[in-house]
């Protein structure tokens, strides 16, 4: 599940810039992340393989058991980004449960309603800082996770965005006090889904007085030309995304 619904295409090129400025940001000491990481959520908001294979636009030209395959790699994948990261606890947000360590259901009936609810449960368990990221963007690296721990960690730096490179975003870090000053109904009135939405949540956060850094821009995959485009860009996609991109490409 993205954090921007709005269609994206990969520019390889660009892809493979940044590809090589993520491998030098993984020696870089200010993407350590402080030994307060148990204080810190890192939040995969997802639905199930399942929901997406019947929801979302990727793979339509294959079937719905390669779909399911694809989404399933992404999902273990960004999991996988998360916990290798070391910045704090990963959190299974989905409507239904996924298997294996902590979790949170989603509730509401549209899109917002189901992020806002996610962060503020998050914020309920105690938790003083929250990452959270979508299952499409396969680029997504430990070093990235860390950078934005990191950057919400001090006194001045309350929230951190992720732009992708459709408006959206593949990433929203944001510490209590940040949550707290816009609150439920600020983040609910968001145009989650649009091409605005990297511009008003940077607006909505700077009003409230809190600075806004970005981290790199990312493409997120949204449909078949995202996928075919991963197909083609394999030196840069880790392993178990490869191995489920090329059934549902080959099925057309």
């Amino acid at each position: 599940m993205s954090l921007s619904d709005e269609p994206s295409h990969f520019g390889l090129k660009q892809r493979k810039s940044q590809a090589g400025r993520s491998a030098r940001s993984e020696s870089d000491p200010r993407t350590r992340c402080s030994s307060n990481a148990g204080r810190t959520a890192l939040v995969l908001f997802t639905l199930t393989p399942r929901l997406e294979a019947n929801s979302k636009r990727i793979g339509v030209r294959g079937s719905r058991s390669g779909r399911m395959r694809l989404f399933e790699a992404l999902i273990a994948h960004t999991r996988a980004v998360l916990s290798e990261s070391g910045c704090g606890d990963v959190i299974l947000s989905s409507p239904e449960g996924i298997g294996g360590g902590r979790a949170i259901v989603q509730a509401g009936d549209s899109f917002a309603e189901r992020l806002t609810h996610t962060l503020a449960e998050a914020f309920a368990r105690g938790y003083e800082r929250v990452v959270v990221v979508g299952n499409d963007c396969p680029t997504l690296t430990p070093a990235l996770i860390r950078d934005a721990v990191v950057r919400i960690e001090g006194r001045s730096l309350t929230a951190v965005l992720g732009p992708a490179r459709d408006g959206g975003i593949y990433l929203l870090g944001l510490d209590r006090r940040a949550f707290d000053s816009i609150g439920s109904t600020g983040f609910r009135a968001l145009p989650w889904g649009r091409s605005t939405l990297t511009s008003e949540i940077m607006a909505l956060i700077s009003r409230s007085g809190f600075s806004v850094p970005f981290l790199q821009y990312r493409a997120d995959l949204d449909d078949d030309p995202d996928l075919e485009c991963l197909a083609a860009s394999r030196s840069i996609l880790p392993c178990i995304v490869l191995r489920a991109v090329a059934s549902p490409v080959t099925l057309s």
